[in-house]
């Protein structure tokens, strides 16, 4: 259940890979815990390494190297510049295939159908590149998708890099995955469908998370705690990056259990299934 139009926000930049080519596999090395990913192919015939350049938000170090990182991540290799004499008509619908994709860090990088337009045919994807109605928009791995190309200035780096935006599945038809992945990932309390009510006591955008008090009166299969955690993929504001909210009276949400036996918001709204309006809950 997912409300309005992807917000805009400041993208991930493409990175030039250590190597000549590839990307490589599916495997995180454990080495990336302070800020960087290194990438190998399995089975390894070759090994490729690539550098992702840092995000603007605490825990990817901790995330990427397996809870081994200090949680901000360290600085990683600034993107390699375009070349000089690099053009792309933004007017053009390219295609691809998503090869991976980090719900939860709202990037990921597309493989190009057409090669030789941009260095390695890959490029990064963010998640406010999406056209999508989800609370917040994302892709999944081999998902096929079409896009158009971003020449930008990197402002931490100085150079010009590249990434997709406008993406939409072919023929320009909105990606809209989330509740459908949910329902195959997610154990819910009494159902996907069925809505709590409570106080939205804090949420912190530079953590990505707050917490919820239920209100009284519920009758519940499971002894869930009075209060809930809520993530930034549960924040339901439209499309748009949720900010800083404290004290948020009636916020309404399903809720569903990890597999660690944790409790959690899901799909938090205003009653009704309106999102939240940040500015006015700020």
């Amino acid at each position: 259940m997912g409300f309005g139009k992807s917000g805009k926000g400041g993208g991930m930049p493409w990175a030039q890979p250590q190597q000549a080519k590839g990307w490589g596999g599916k495997s995180a090395g454990k080495s990336a815990g302070k800020g960087s990913w290194t990438w190998t192919p399995a089975p390894a015939t070759k090994v490729w390494q690539t550098e992702w350049t840092k995000p603007q938000t605490k825990g990817w170090g901790k995330a990427a190297g397996k809870g081994k990182g200090k949680g901000k991540g360290k600085e990683s290799k600034p993107p390699t510049p375009l070349p000089a004499n690099f053009k792309a008509n933004g007017n053009i619908r390219y295609q691809g295939t998503v090869s991976i994709y980090k719900k939860l860090s709202g990037f990921g990088l597309i493989t190009m159908k057409k090669t030789g337009v941009v260095p390695e045919d890959k490029l990064f994807v963010y998640w406010d590149a999406i056209k999508s109605e989800d609370r917040f928009p994302m892709l999944t791995q081999e998902m096929y998708v079409e896009f158009n190309l971003e020449v930008y200035d990197n402002e931490k780096s100085g150079v010009k890099a590249v990434r997709a935006k406008d993406v939409s599945l072919p023929g320009g038809g909105l990606v809209c995955v989330q509740d459908a992945k949910d329902a195959e990932k997610k154990t819910f309390v009494g159902g996907q469908d069925l809505r709590y009510t409570g106080t939205l006591k804090f949420y912190k955008a530079k953590d990505g998370f707050g917490y919820i008090t239920v209100d009284d009166g519920y009758a519940m299969d499971e002894e869930v705690p009075k209060d809930i955690r809520v993530e930034r993929a549960e924040v339901n504001c439209g499309g748009e990056n949720p900010r800083n909210l404290k004290n948020v009276k009636e916020v309404e949400f399903g809720i569903w259990k990890n597999q660690k036996g944790v409790f959690k918001a899901y799909n938090m709204t205003h009653p009704g299934g309106l999102p939240i309006d940040v500015n006015a809950a700020e």
